[in-house]
């Protein structure tokens, strides 16, 4: 997990899988957080984080 964005991230990487699979589905971040069991603010933090650093090519910027 070192150098990606699941480093030093308290939440399971369980979490952060299924976080993805909803990403794909919705786009609603109150039902992702309900989903989820984590907060909204949580809930956030791993969407932009899915969406900068693993939605983009490599080297393009996000």
């Amino acid at each position: 997990m070192k150098g990606t964005i699941f480093e030093k991230s308290t939440t399971s990487l369980q979490l952060w899988f299924y976080a993805m699979y909803l990403k794909t589905a919705h786009r609603m971040m109150k039902l992702l957080a309900r989903e989820l069991g984590v907060t909204y603010k949580t809930a956030h933090r791993m969407m932009k984080k899915i969406r900068t650093e693993l939605m983009t090519d490599e080297g393009d910027e996000p």
